[in-house]
Order: C-alpha cells, then structure tokens, then sequence
C-alpha cells in the first residue's frame, strides 16, 4: 500500500502476504478398512491426508480423541488397548483457513474365543445310522462352523455346519458302522 498527503509524503511500503484456500482437506483411510474385525486389542490407524496448509488432524476412537502422527505422508495412531465392542472411528481434519473434513468407518474388536457345547451326539452307542451333529455356540460375532469326523482307521472328512440361531448343525443320514470321533469348530469374524 502506498499513501500520501496533501504534503506529498508517502508512506514507506507496507505489504500484506494472504492465501485464499476454500478447497477442504482431503482424508480418506487407509487401514482399517470399513466394518473390519480385529482378534487383538492393538489396531493401527493410518489415514491419508491431502492438504497444503494442515493445522489439525484427529481421531475419535469410541469417544475419545487422538492427535494423529504424520508418518511419512500418512498419518497415524494405534490403540494398544481396545476392549471387545462394535466402534465408529471418525477422523476429522482442517487446514489453517478453516476448511474443515473428516472421514468415519465402523470396526469390531472381538478377543474372546467362541464357546463350543456338543449337544449331540453324545458319548456311547447308537443304533442308528442318521447322526446329528449339533452344538449351540456363545459368539457375538460367528462366521463359520464345521464338525470334523474321523472314523477309526480312516482320515477325518469335514461337514460345514448351519447356523439357526446359535445352534449349529448338520444330519449324515448314512453312518456305517464304526467308531467316530466328531470335532466340532467355529471361527468368528475376527
């Protein structure tokens, strides 16, 4: 800027540096990815942040905030203690104009092994060759079961059970005679 006055004296130069930024930061995640389970309680955040002038990034994890960590262009935060439970994870970013964005996705941490009960068959002997393989399973989060049955003297064969509402299950209507040892396995989302 440069003023005078009615004398003709001129002011010295005074200047003024601004930067007009309306474009909001980019954030997007890169691990983990949406609605992934997780069998440990340490999860790794990395997000991918895309802005000249960054002046905050955070991280909401189950209502509690974290200041992200740049890490080589990617920033980043791991929780080493996360309890079993369903979270909604949001990063929120803003640049120093005050744009502002954020990113959420939802993760499960899920530590505790399902809980097995064979409800049939049972120990002993049968007369009949229709056998069912059940067993009721205490999980929050199941995804897939199977019995292992071997009979003695033979290699084991896998049957993928069914689940009906925590009991799961499957008929072999044709067992010859033999004796069997049935295993019985689940594995959850995690």
């Amino acid at each position: 800027f440069f003023i005078n006055d009615s004398a003709s004296n001129v002011n010295g130069t005074v200047t003024v540096t601004f930067t007009v930024d309306t474009v909001k930061p980019a954030v997007s995640f890169i691990a983990p990815t949406p609605n992934q389970y997780f069998a440990t309680a340490a999860v790794n955040f990395n997000v991918s942040i895309v802005e000249a002038n960054l002046n905050t990034a955070l991280i909401d994890v189950g209502g509690i905030n974290y200041t992200l960590v740049n890490q080589s262009g990617n920033w980043g935060y791991t929780n080493g203690s996360m309890p079993d439970g369903n979270y909604t994870v949001k990063v929120f970013v803003n640049d120093s104009a005050g744009n502002v964005n954020s990113s959420a996705l939802n993760i499960t941490v899920d530590t505790t092994n399902p809980r097995v009960t064979i409800t049939s068959p049972s120990s002993g002997n049968t007369s009949s060759s229709v056998i069912n393989f059940n067993a009721t399973v205490v999980e929050i989060n199941p995804h897939l079961g199977r019995v292992q049955v071997t009979p003695d003297g033979q290699g084991a064969v896998n049957y993928t059970l069914s689940n009906n509402s925590g009991n799961w299950g499957y008929t072999n209507g044709s067992v010859p005679d033999n004796r069997y040892t049935a295993q019985f396995f689940l594995n959850d989302s995690a």
